[in-house]
């Protein structure tokens, strides 16, 4: 990627890891954003490579306060020192979270409600009462999380018997599949629609799995839900598990969309402690 001439110098700067893509942010001390990038995702051993290569760019100075969010963060808890350990002397990393937490920040703030994510991989998450997070689903299986984009990509190839996708970005590869999946379901397919509607269930179960545990708020209110992942940008998937979400937890909702991109949640975040 050629140089790109700074249009300010960074006061801090954020990173987001998914799945399929990492996001990077650099803000000035307004919080103003001064350059963003969106990479494929690549090996966790190449993440700090890409921060580092992020903020030569930018011209981001030594030391330039870091907030990091990646993810599977939740249960691979020795990545919050490889990354801060990678990057020390150019970054100073003021934290690392997993990036379920940082779409449920960017959407939710404070609020207590729920988040479900229905990208390359699915998870719902809640506040733990005690100040983090607890998680339902996220253990990426070989064939997908239920209800993800890895997971209805998958089915569909081996419903049409179509070559199933190997090697570097496989998961990638065959979660792009899921997107005919819901256009052929949104055009009446039927075979397309059940997959749909299987995911929808697999969806609502997470959420009700914290319910059931007690993490999710009583109430008549409707209930604060986040949607986040690449088959809820699609309006018709989001309103279809909406309408799923409120049958399996027999409530409203109100479902809130991310503010601001969580690469940006994080710049954010790691600004507070240089102001």
């Amino acid at each position: 990627m050629p140089p790109v001439k700074p249009r300010g110098i960074p006061a801090a700067a954020g990173a987001d890891r998914g799945a399929s893509w990492t996001r990077l942010c650099a803000v000035d001390r307004r919080g103003r954003v001064l350059g963003q990038d969106r990479l494929p995702s690549r090996a966790i051993k190449s993440f700090p490579i890409m921060i580092k290569d992020f903020l030569d760019r930018r011209g981001a100075p030594p030391g330039v306060p870091l907030f990091v969010a990646t993810r599977r963060a939740f249960s691979q808890a020795w990545k919050k020192e490889f990354i801060t350990s990678s990057l020390a002397g150019r970054a100073e990393t003021v934290g690392v979270i997993s990036d379920a937490e940082a779409a449920y920040g960017a959407a939710l703030g404070a609020r207590r409600g729920v988040l479900v994510i229905a990208g390359t991989g699915s998870v719902a998450l809640a506040p733990d009462g005690r100040g983090s997070f607890i998680k339902a689903g996220g253990h990426a299986p070989e064939g997908g999380d239920p209800g993800s984009g890895l997971w209805l990509g998958l089915a569909w190839l081996k419903l049409k018997r179509r070559k199933i996708p190997a090697g570097a970005g496989a998961a990638g590869k065959a979660a792009a599949f899921a997107a005919e999946v819901v256009k052929k379901a949104r055009g009446g397919d039927p075979a397309a629609l059940e997959l749909a509607e299987l995911a929808w269930t697999e969806l609502a179960a997470l959420a009700a799995e914290l319910r059931d545990d007690g993490f999710l708020p009583g109430g008549r209110g409707p209930l604060p839900a986040a949607l986040w992942g690449g088959l809820t940008d699609d309006s018709w998937f989001r309103a279809g598990l909406v309408r799923t979400l409120e049958k399996r937890l027999s409530r409203k909702i109100k479902v809130f969309r991310p503010a601001l991109p969580p690469e940006l949640f994080c710049a954010l975040k790691a600004l507070k402690g240089v102001k």
